[in-house]
């Protein structure tokens, strides 16, 4: 499948805000492309909605507490791809998009929220900030250079946080 440099750079910033956010709270991605792969243009392999139990099961407050936080995180992380690929191309493709935003809606939902919204403005304000976007920039070049980076490469790139 050929592409045009326009949907390639789209895929790549796309990517490269999933990506940068997962480092961001050292969360692993194992690999990101903007080469197909099954139905998808671009992936980002990271946590899937299974990964994550029903919050009303946990009955330890530390248990609790911690996968709220993940939960939290991976809202900002599924939203940060399509924020990111609008903020740096100022181009949305919503067909794209619409898992990324069902993932994040499903998991607010499992929080007790009605939507993700109360999200979006602390991911905008960390989009901007100079640390967070020189990454997603760095990211971004890397996916267009390689078109796919494991989590090592992203690791060296961004400097690990381990």
């Amino acid at each position: 499948m050929v592409y045009m440099n326009l949907d390639r750079k789209r895929l790549a910033y796309h990517e490269a805000g999933h990506a940068v956010l997962s480092h961001h709270f050292n969360q692993i991605a194992l690999k990101i492309t903007i080469e197909p792969e099954g139905n998808f243009l671009g992936f980002h392999q990271g946590k899937s909605l299974e990964d994550f139990p029903d919050l009303n099961a946990i009955e330890d407050p530390d248990e609790y507490e911690k996968w709220t936080k993940l939960y939290e995180e991976e809202i900002l992380i599924c939203l940060a791809g399509p924020e990111a690929e609008g903020l740096f191309t100022g181009e949305f493709d919503l067909t794209a998009q619409g898992e990324d935003y069902d993932k994040a809606s499903s998991l607010a939902l499992r929080l007790g929220l009605d939507n993700y919204d109360s999200y979006l403005d602390q991911l905008g304000d960390w989009l901007e900030s100079g640390n967070i976007k020189r990454n997603i920039k760095i990211i971004a070049r890397g996916l267009l250079d390689k078109n796919t980076l494991t989590g090592e490469e992203i690791d060296k790139l961004l400097g690990s946080k381990k």
